[in-house]
């Protein structure tokens, strides 16, 4: 029989512990450091889509209420408003100020029983190059959007 020893055990000391901790979360400081979210792009993105869900919600809202739905740009502030000409339906839509407004974002635009009377183009222009384009198919109301970075 071996005599064992008191005291002396084979696990981690309270030294090779916080050794261990110090490495691993000075790992995870220079990792989160550098790591930066693309949040102007995510933002120009997210603001693409509500337009696009803004835009199909008032193809049906015309077809369903068989009304007309205008769509003003408001370029100083960067919003767009889908509306009826009564004012009793809305959507609203806020760029981001990385986004500026194409030139063709001047006109009134409007949906007549879900189509639009001619098609559109409208161009939204980012600061680092990129513009998206969304196309508006004639008499389908359908809304294409192509983006270039």
């Amino acid at each position: 029989m071996t005599a064992r020893k008191s005291g002396i055990s084979p696990a981690f000391t309270l030294v090779e512990m916080s050794l261990t901790l110090f490495i691993l979360s000075s790992l995870l400081l220079i990792g989160t450091h550098y790591y930066r979210p693309p949040t102007a792009k995510l933002s120009e993105e997210l603001a693409i889509k509500a337009y696009k869900r803004a835009w199909d919600s008032a193809v049906n809202y015309s077809v369903t209420h068989q009304t007309n739905v205008y769509i003003v740009y408001d370029k100083p502030n960067k919003i767009v408003r889908f509306e009826t000409g009564e004012k009793d339906w809305q959507r609203t839509v806020q760029f981001p100020p990385s986004i500026t407004f194409g030139s063709n974002a001047t006109f009134l635009a409007s949906i007549v029983d879900g189509k639009t009377k001619k098609p559109m183009t409208i161009v939204f222009m980012n600061n680092r190059d990129g513009e998206y384009k969304l196309t508006a198919q004639l008499y389908w109301g359908r809304l294409n959007v192509k983006t270039s970075s």
